[in-house]
């Protein structure tokens, strides 16, 4: 199966669109690693599309299982896997998703916290796309090993982007990075908003290197708090809930990670509350903190401990186009081999040159700007 980066760059050429670097006003930065930075826009989708987000922590033997939730009429057109880690200069080669090794082509690093959080983003289409699409709807269950690095591996987690003809219209947008513990702000910034287009919008967090109730992170949605207590281990494979310490040992450093995804709910959290009856899960609805006329969703995350590893937000928007982004019909319907555009695959994300979020920097994604999808 062609990742994502080759069915773009095909398109691309099959319109006559040229590839160029990202625009000095582009958000993305020009090299394949970032430190220090916000958590940056990494790929954007527009129209008919269902997403699935998992998350997945692993201590002792190195394997786990990752899932994928497909809905009746999924067509699978991008996965991306990011892993969070502590202290790990240098991207795991020998960690493999699906039984095939993952080949890392961005990374984003901060200094701030003293431990050197390190994450690091892959596009694994091609790894997991074909057996999507050959299974049933479902909850998908894929094999993670995460390799010798497994003890400072925090955890994984993977986001797959599906067009679905039944699905509403919508936009979704993946950023990733690291967030300085000491306080950082990311922003979508779109027209005016008017109904319906505040009824569901939906952001999932990646939280890495979270253990108690010291060590959450607050967050707030244009300057409402949604969270005092974000971050947490509930994705380590060996979770019991319920229990924080005593039936959980085994999910210690090297398995501390929550992700918003699968099984989760987008109730948010109770204010206030002690750490386990919050019910914070990272998945938040984001419509009780818009309103119509409303021109940006600005979010704001703080670490009190400063040893939180905030590494990835997923947003998904219904009702709203987000310019620029890819259109998902074309990534389903352009599926060209890689040798008829000469282009690597791996260039993608934070590099400047071919690729996917080249053509996505061409759009001005960063300039984000929203309208009524057509129905």
């Amino acid at each position: 199966m062609t990742t994502v980066t080759q069915r773009v760059a095909a398109a691309a050429g099959a319109l006559g669109l040229a590839f160029i670097a990202p625009a000095a006003a582009h958000a993305l930065p020009s090299t394949a690693l970032q430190t220090d930075a916000a958590l940056q826009e990494m790929f954007a989708v527009h129209g008919n599309i269902h997403y699935s987000i998992d998350g997945l922590g692993i201590n002792g033997d190195r394997d786990g299982q990752i899932q994928v939730e497909k809905a009746a009429g999924d067509d699978i057109v991008a996965a991306f896997l990011m892993a969070a880690t502590e202290d790990v200069s240098a991207a795991p080669t020998d960690l493999t998703l699906n039984g095939q090794t993952v080949e890392f082509t961005h990374s984003a690093t901060e200094t701030a916290s003293g431990f050197n959080f390190t994450n690091y983003f892959a596009d694994v289409s091609a790894l997991i796309g074909d057996d999507v699409a050959n299974a049933e709807a479902g909850i998908l269950d894929f094999a993670v090993n995460e390799g010798v690095s497994n003890a400072t591996i925090e955890g994984t987690a993977l986001v797959v982007i599906f067009a679905n003809d039944d699905a509403p219209s919508a936009s979704f947008v993946l950023n990733f990075g690291t967030a300085n513990p000491l306080g950082d702000t990311f922003s979508l910034n779109y027209d005016a908003l008017t109904a319906p287009q505040t009824d569901n919008l939906v952001m999932s967090i990646g939280s890495a290197y979270s253990y108690g109730s010291g060590q959450g992170s607050t967050m707030s949605v244009n300057g409402n708090d949604v969270a005092d207590k974000a971050g947490h281990f509930d994705d380590c494979e060996d979770f019991v809930s319920g229990e924080e310490i005593e039936d959980n040992w085994t999910c210690n450093d090297g398995a501390l990670i929550t992700v918003g995804g699968i099984g989760d709910s987008i109730a948010n959290p109770t204010l206030g509350g002690d750490w386990a009856t919050t019910s914070d899960d990272e998945l938040y609805s984001l419509s009780p903190f818009v309103t119509v006329g409303d021109t940006a969703v600005t979010v704001t995350t703080l670490n009190a401990s400063v040893d939180d590893n905030i590494f990835f937000a997923g947003f998904y928007l219904e009702d709203i186009f987000v310019e620029g982004a890819v259109d998902v019909e074309t990534l389903r319907t352009f599926t060209p081999e890689l040798a008829e555009t000469g282009l690597d695959s791996t260039t993608t994300g934070f590099a400047a040159g071919s690729g996917v979020l080249a053509l996505v920097a061409a759009g001005a994604v960063m300039a984000v700007r929203a309208r009524r999808s057509a129905k």
